[in-house]
């Protein structure tokens, strides 16, 4: 039972609540009532308004935009909040790291165009992230960087040709060096099979 002082938010006042930011959607209809004191009832008010749910984790009242979407759900949100994803999919890839490997090597074999369409893009939004990170590459293997420089000289030059991927034609390509002390002999891969060749690389040398 929600007592008599605690009005429901009016769909007037719900459309007011979500042009404004930062607005503790509890204050608009505790008037006045301290949070610590609000009842089970009434904290389940905004959350029959779909403004708040119950996160099935941490058991805490969080907003919609807390959630990512779910299905079978009737406000269409999973029942755990983003952090709480994050936090046990964090758990159970540092607990099973070899097979978290292997499933997220299939699905992104099954899904090159996504993966390299979502590269691209977290390239573009990220830019000085992508910056930073490279200077930092940089700085830590001098040799590499003297030998990516020769050949974005000599294609300046005309001296060499981009060309495409060799697996999968892509012309966006980065050029791959087996051996920084002969700079200009490279493989051409676009990002997504650069990163695969490294880690075959890798694999060998294990």
């Amino acid at each position: 039972m929600i007592p008599s002082n605690i009005s429901l938010i009016t769909q007037e006042a719900t459309c007011k609540w979500k042009s404004l930011n930062n607005l503790n959607a509890r204050g608009v209809i505790m008037n006045g009532i301290p949070e610590s004191q609000m009842s089970e009832s009434v904290l389940n008010v905004t959350a029959r308004i779909g403004i708040e749910k119950r996160c099935t984790l941490c058991k805490e009242m969080k907003f919609l935009n807390e959630y990512s979407p779910g299905h079978g759900t009737r406000d269409g949100k999973a029942t755990e909040c983003k952090s709480c994803h994050a936090d046990r999919n964090r758990r159970y890839r540092k607990n099973n790291t070899q097979s978290s490997r292997d499933s997220g090597k299939k699905w992104r074999d099954k899904n090159k165009d996504h993966c390299r369409k979502m590269k691209i893009k977290w390239c573009e939004k990220n830019r000085q992230k992508e910056i930073e990170r490279t200077n930092r590459y940089m700085e830590k293997y001098p040799e590499r960087k003297r030998a990516q420089m020769d050949v974005r000289n000599a294609i300046r030059r005309g001296d060499m040709v981009r060309l495409p991927c060799e697996v999968c034609g892509l012309e966006r390509s980065h050029g791959h060096h087996d051996d920084y002390s002969r700079p200009l002999d490279v493989k051409w891969f676009c990002a997504l099979h650069h990163k695969a060749y490294h880690m075959k690389c890798s694999a060998r040398r294990d």
